[in-house]
């Protein structure tokens, strides 16, 4: 119990420096010199009380953790920002993205949208329409995959929030879900959208739930009955705030750590690593018909951050987890509103069972609020639409042979 206490503090310890070399600079390192010999005296005081051996050792393995924390800080201090990409850098896939793109100004910043067909010839000018949700911290590029399959069957509108993707990324904005409601339903009120199916995930599943809060207390502007809202589906996201699964950096944010910040000078590829169990892996891809490709996959989302300097505005843009923390509990606003919305609103429940952060109970929890079906993708990832595009793309698009 004793070693398990010191260890903790030693962890807490090293946490603090992080803090103190990566956001206090130079400054800061001048301070640092001091503190150490401070800890120094209190573990050779200790040397002469009761198991001083064992002291001595835990001593010293908290100060060699603390010199490696200083020298780290050194790099991350002297470490040059990853600079944005150009468009002529990104990925081919990307690139072609961009180019069958638009831009829409909605409140006065620019807005990334793109409206594809319906590719089915029985379907021709008569197609419904499916509106695509991205969540974060990605596009509408994770539906480059599913959109082929999604075509055929309807004619598919997608869009980057601000802050992400292609859309304008400034850096003084507030990043919060009433927001991206809002400009949502901006954009679509300026494209002329009637009745639409929507899908939404990760962090669109939150901004999708504002939107039918909103809907359920007759909040909406005229344009948005009810009758506009052909269906809804939802998929893996952390839509009960208490169930999720946070990874690392999800918790850091929470806690206001340093973490997050070395996405500035972390090169792209070693951040795409860190995010690739997020993709699942190959093999499931592959056995659930996808291509494999999940390295590129995390890249792609990468790149697609870092473009317009999105990973410069990480703390911004993942306020949302705040916002979850108080709305998105059962009970609150975005669960509550959300069930009395799907009385009478056709939906369903798409959810990957391998998802390492939105898990199975969090679907299960949605379940049981606002009923509906509830349609389980076995060894499904986060990022379903790229591991298994076609299972996917079938699966939110039950209302087509409903």
């Amino acid at each position: 119990t004793w070693g398990s206490s010191v260890g903790s503090k030693l962890s807490g310890s090293l946490l603090v420096l992080v803090h103190l070399v990566c956001f206090s600079g130079a400054a800061a390192m001048a301070r640092v010199g001091p503190a150490l010999a401070v800890c120094g005296l209190g573990v050779g005081a200790a040397v002469f009380g009761p198991g001083a051996l064992l002291r001595i050792v835990i001593g010293g393995a908290g100060g060699l953790c603390a010199l490696l924390c200083i020298l780290v800080g050194l790099v991350l201090c002297f470490a040059p920002v990853q600079k944005p990409p150009a468009i002529s850098e990104l990925s081919p896939e990307a690139q072609a993205w961009h180019r069958a793109g638009k831009f829409a100004t909605v409140y006065g910043r620019k807005m990334f949208y793109r409206i594809e067909e319906c590719t089915a010839e029985a379907l021709a000018g008569d197609a419904p329409t499916l509106i695509l949700i991205h969540g974060f911290p990605s596009s509408s590029l994770e539906y480059h995959k599913a959109l082929p399959l999604l075509r055929e069957k309807a004619r598919v509108v997608l869009f980057d929030h601000i802050g992400f993707g292609f859309s304008e990324k400034p850096k003084a904005w507030s990043y919060s879900i009433f927001e991206h409601a809002d400009f949502a339903l901006e954009l679509w009120r300026q494209l002329g959208l009637k009745r639409c199916h929507i899908c939404s995930h990760d962090m669109g599943d939150s901004v999708f739930a504002e939107i039918l809060a909103r809907l359920a207390r007759r909040q909406l502007p005229p344009e948005f009955p009810p009758e506009f809202f052909a269906s809804a589906t939802f998929t893996n996201g952390g839509m009960v705030f208490e169930l999720i699964t946070r990874m690392l950096a999800q918790r850091d944010f929470m806690r206001r750590g340093p973490m997050l910040e070395l996405r500035t000078v972390v090169p792209r590829r070693l951040s795409a690593r860190m995010l690739r169990k997020l993709f699942g892996t190959a093999e499931a891809s592959k056995a659930g018909g996808g291509d494999g490709d999940v390295a590129g996959d995390a890249l792609r989302m990468v790149e697609m951050i870092a473009v317009g300097g999105g990973h410069l505005t990480p703390l911004m843009s993942m306020y949302y987890l705040t916002e979850r923390g108080v709305h998105g509990t059962v009970g609150a606003r975005w669960l509550t509103d959300l069930a009395a919305a799907c009385r009478t609103l056709p939906h369903r429940i798409v959810w990957g069972d391998a998802d390492p952060v939105a898990n199975m109970a969090i679907a299960r929890k949605l379940h049981e609020l606002i009923g509906g079906e509830l349609d389980i993708v076995a060894g499904g990832s986060h990022f379903l639409m790229t591991q298994q595009p076609r299972r996917w793309a079938e699966g939110i698009t039950w209302w087509a042979s409903a």
